[in-house]
């Protein structure tokens, strides 16, 4: 089962803050900017803490959400778009939870891949 990483990403391409991992409830790509965190359907609790990291952030980073494997695998995924400085482990701002499983299941057919132009990785 894949996860959802909900980060924010850089306006810039500078580096993104990881916000917190979710679960999803199916193994379909995702790759989307988050306009209304309302739409996730998270608990209460999660809710207001997210959109108020969120809105602390608002002038330099944007919400994005992402499903991927592992950690590995979402950092791959973002060298490859031209982030830079990207943390070296999965260390969200929001750790709730003490056990993975417990992570909320978002609402996911309403995000999907976002589609973009090829790019060439610059060596």
């Amino acid at each position: 089962m894949k996860k959802i990483y909900f980060y924010l990403a850089s306006r810039s391409k500078k580096g993104i803050k990881l916000v917190t991992i979710l679960q999803g409830n199916g193994n379909s790509i995702i790759t989307s900017r988050v306009t209304n965190i309302s739409e996730l359907k998270l608990p209460q609790l999660w809710d207001s803490q997210i959109k108020k990291i969120v809105h602390d952030n608002r002038m330099l980073y944007e919400p994005w959400i992402e499903s991927a494997f592992n950690y590995k695998e979402l950092k791959e995924r973002l060298l490859g778009r031209g982030y830079k400085n990207l943390p070296m482990g999965p260390n969200p701002m929001l750790n709730i939870f003490v056990n993975p499983k417990e992570a909320p299941k978002i609402e996911s057919s309403n995000f999907k891949l976002k589609r973009t132009m090829t790019r060439k990785l610059k060596k």
